[in-house]
């Protein structure tokens, strides 16, 4: 689908699952690949909807991209989150289509950065 096309990585509520397309996977360190997994746990698990992806300029995926991250962080701390952003954005620079997701992945950094802990 259009909204998969969009997301090298993302988690479907109701069936718990969660897709990584191969070529991140082989760009990531083990320490980045576990990060992006528990992101996409923090989207299950805090009851986030995939739908929500039609909408990526919006406030609502933005709120929940962040909480998925700050989550990610807890168990494998900020770094390695945000390393995850600036590697699938190099895949992304190349891809007109996925200029958002890039947008949204230097707010997502911000987040990271300024949060206190």
């Amino acid at each position: 689908s259009e909204t998969q096309n969009n997301m090298l990585a993302f988690s479907r509520q109701r069936s718990h699952k969660i897709y990584i397309e191969r070529h991140l996977l082989e760009i990531l360190i083990t320490e980045e690949i576990k990060a992006l997994l528990a992101h996409e746990v923090g989207h299950i698990v805090q009851g986030h909807c995939s739908w929500i992806y039609f909408f990526a300029r919006s406030r609502t995926l933005k709120n929940q991209e962040i909480e998925a991250d700050f989550y990610a962080a807890r168990f494998f701390g900020k770094q390695a989150v945000i390393n995850v952003f600036y590697k699938s954005s190099e895949i992304f620079k190349n891809d007109k289509r996925r200029k958002d997701m890039i947008e949204l992945n230097k707010e997502r950094i911000e987040a990271l950065k300024a949060s206190g802990w």
